[in-house]
């Protein structure tokens, strides 16, 4: 093989392989939402833990409920960056999935029609 090009794999094989990389597509997808869940569900388990004992503490233990909790502007958001992301990519269009749930989330923030709703920092 010469260098600077690229080897060509059969047809057939390459359909084989596109099984094992929907499994790793949905890998992939499971752990992006699993490494960020501790970040959604940490704030949450903190005042609930607060709310239950009345003290604030370091470290505070996730009751299973919450793992499931989904607001609806979570959802919101959630679901539009997702579809721009999806049309991006359907397009051929290079997007980053991270700037844009920050998008969404300013979005459906200010839906409140108040600058206050927003977390600035």
């Amino acid at each position: 093989m010469e260098l600077g090009t690229n080897p060509h794999y059969e047809n057939r094989i390459e359909h084989l392989w596109a099984y094992p990389q929907v499994v790793s597509a949905i890998m992939m997808s499971l752990s992006h939402g699993s490494n960020g869940v501790a970040d959604a569900v940490g704030p949450w388990a903190a005042v609930y833990q607060t709310y239950q004992t009345g003290e604030v503490g370091f470290k505070s233990a996730a009751p299973v409920w919450i793992l499931a909790f989904s607001p609806t502007r979570g959802y919101a958001m959630e679901l539009g960056a997702a579809i721009k992301v999806l049309l991006a990519s359907r397009l051929g269009l290079p997007m980053s999935a991270t700037q844009t749930i920050t998008g969404a989330v300013l979005g459906v923030s200010l839906m409140n029609l108040d600058l206050g709703a927003t977390n600035w920092r």
